[in-house]
Formats: structure tokens, sequence, C-alpha cells
């Protein structure tokens, strides 16, 4: 059974572009105990045009890698980035995972793994904003 650990909600600074607040949430997910992810999303309050970030570690045939996603409230709409084309938080390069290129995400296997995690992390963390909350 998969299961969130290790929870931090934060506020994370400013937006230097809106000077709205930044927040973040950094996770794990478990199952039965076995480490399968690590996760942090940041996203900016009462800037709904601000597309979120979210960083997710996990194992992969190459071993730990980085992937980025991207999610866009006014698409409603997740999408997989260049994970070397965004600066990582560096609690997140602690595994030294490699960083995935889309390319080697859509279109593989990994890429249901990927959207089975962000689904569960989506319904299952308390703290990822509602889509209705995503502008206060």
């Amino acid at each position: 059974m998969l299961l969130v650990f290790n929870h931090e909600l934060n506020e994370s600074g400013t937006c230097p572009c809106c000077g709205s607040v930044t927040m973040s949430i950094t996770a794990q997910c478990r199952d039965h105990g076995t480490w399968v992810c690590d996760y942090l999303i940041r996203w900016t309050k009462s800037a709904p045009d601000h597309p979120w970030a979210i960083f997710l570690v996990m194992e992969t045939s190459q071993g730990h890698a980085g992937i980025t996603l991207e999610y866009r409230t006014d698409q409603d709409a997740f999408m997989v980035g260049d994970a070397s084309a965004i600066a990582w938080p560096e609690r997140m390069l602690i595994t030294k995972p490699i960083l995935l290129e889309r390319a080697e995400v859509i279109g593989h296997d990994l890429a249901q793994s990927v959207f089975a995690l962000l689904d569960f992390i989506w319904i299952s963390d308390p703290d990822v904003p509602g889509r209705s909350e995503c502008s206060s």
C-alpha cells in the first residue's frame, strides 16, 4: 500500500515577478515501508497564471532518476519537462539522480509509472491545493 511520509509544507519565499508567497511541499512515497519516490511541489499562491513546478525522484532501470513536471492551473494539465532545464532544489539532489529529458519519459514505460505516482500524490497529499483553491 502506497503511503506519504516525511511530509513538510513550507512557505519558500516570494515570487520574483509578482511578489506573491511561494509554497512548497516535500515528501516521500513508500510502499509497505520501501522507498518509492521523493517529491517536491512548488507553487505561487494567488497566482493561477504561474505554473507549478513538480520535482520527482524515483528508482528506474538507470538508477535514481529526476523528473520534472509542470502543472498549469489554467489548462488543468500536467506536462513532463526537461529535468536539466530547471534549477533543482538541493534537497532533491542528495541521491544524485540522473536528470531525465522529456523524450526519455514520454513514449516509454516510465511515463505510466510517473503519472501513476502523480495521480497518487494529487489525490493523497492533503496539502496539494485543490483545483478550486489554486488561486487563493
